[in-house]
């Protein structure tokens, strides 16, 4: 299936103190708080995370030490379907983290618009790693 990566990552991950802990639960509040005002069923709320309706489970815990990367394989066929949710995701992010850490990645195109040769943009954390950090959450 054609298509590409897309997705950022929090790098350096929270650390478990009471200020990272604060930003991440704003963060979260201002996610819901957008998806209600919209009306938007992109995300639904759940016991211990936010579940998005697109891409292959994206997820994000409401234990932000359990966060490394968002980010999804978006088919060609759905791509422009999936790019707002993500897009909305990482400018949150970006406000309540910061540009310098959160890192924006694509397997098609670079921050700055332009397309690049395939692979040059990766995430910070293996597969299996974000894997590892979301056990549990389901």
């Amino acid at each position: 299936m054609a298509g590409h990566t897309e997705g950022f990552d929090l790098f350096p991950p929270l650390a478990n103190n009471e200020e990272d802990k604060a930003k991440w639960a704003c963060f979260l509040a201002s996610l819901k708080q957008h998806y209600v005002f919209w009306a938007d069923d992109q995300a639904k709320p759940k016991a211990d995370h936010i579940a998005f309706a697109i891409g292959d489970g994206l997820k994000l815990p409401k234990d932000g030490m359990k966060f490394r990367s968002f980010a999804s394989f978006c088919p060609r066929e759905t791509r422009w379907d999936m790019i707002p949710t993500i897009a909305t995701v990482w400018k949150t992010a970006c406000h309540k983290f910061g540009f310098d850490r959160t890192r924006f990645f694509s397997s098609f195109m670079r921050p700055d618009g332009f397309l690049h040769k395939e692979g040059d943009q990766r995430s910070t954390y293996e597969t299996r790693k974000v894997a590892q950090h979301l056990e549990g959450v389901e």
